[in-house]
């Protein structure tokens, strides 16, 4: 019944239009993002366990943020890591109904030392400032938006080549898109990230400025208030225009 449906990526696009919705309607807007705000957050103090756990080791800080559900693919940064060969610390940031499961995979592979379940941080700016890499194995993910954040701070990403990801990762430009549940890909490209990180920060070295130029909330707005002035789209034989 709408003249235009907006979606934030063109994997939401896909998958809309295959499910019946028709092409013309849906236009593609993603997600404003207000930078000056994120950058004063990132300034903020971390909580002091938080805090402490970063300052207490050395090794690189591989972070995710998300919530805690199956979709994210905790599971494959755990399995991944596991048999990466390297050191890490490993930051998972969120909430969810899969804590205890996630928290059980942590002990089952022994990696309660190298792994810190912060729970909820709201916001989160502030845990990009001692990143190293961010991960998003996600299954299921309709834009991404962690990427972008991390982007912004200048840190590398990895994600699932899949749903609205892609909109924002180009591969080996300003990031790494790997195969959904492939735990072999994840493991060998994390494996190169601690091994050879020069290349991976290179790749983000403009990725600020990037991702400013695309996902301002000024880009954002501009586009919707020119989906006002686009003509609707022509009706459909036997059914009526509103």
């Amino acid at each position: 019944m709408a003249d235009q449906v907006v979606v934030p990526s063109s994997g939401m696009k896909r998958a809309m239009v295959a499910g019946g919705c028709r092409d013309e309607k849906i236009e593609v807007v993603a997600p404003g993002f207000d930078f000056a705000t994120l950058h004063a957050q990132s300034e903020r103090p971390l909580p002091v366990s938080v805090q402490c756990w970063l300052e207490a080791g050395t090794s690189p800080v591989i972070v995710q943020v998300g919530m805690l559900r199956g979709e994210k693919g905790h599971d494959t940064s755990l399995a991944a890591l596991k048999q990466s060969g390297h050191a890490f610390r490993y930051l998972i940031v969120g909430d969810g109904p899969e804590y205890k499961v996630i928290n059980a995979m942590i002990a089952r592979y022994g990696l309660q030392d190298n792994v810190l379940m912060a729970g909820k941080l709201f916001p989160a700016a502030a845990v990009y400032q001692h990143a190293d890499l961010v991960l998003m194995p996600s299954r299921n993910e309709s834009f991404g938006m962690a990427l972008v954040e991390a982007m912004y701070f200048g840190v590398p990403v990895m994600a699932s080549d899949m749903g609205g990801i892609p909109d924002v990762i180009r591969h080996q430009e300003n990031g790494v898109l790997l195969p959904c549940d492939d735990v072999a890909a994840w493991q060998n490209a994390i494996a190169d990230f601690l091994m050879h990180p020069a290349p991976y920060r290179q790749r983000v070295r403009h990725a600020s400025d990037d991702v400013m130029l695309r996902y301002s909330i000024d880009a954002c707005v501009k586009k919707i208030i020119a989906l006002a002035y686009k003509e609707p789209p022509p009706a459909v034989a036997g059914v009526a225009t509103p």
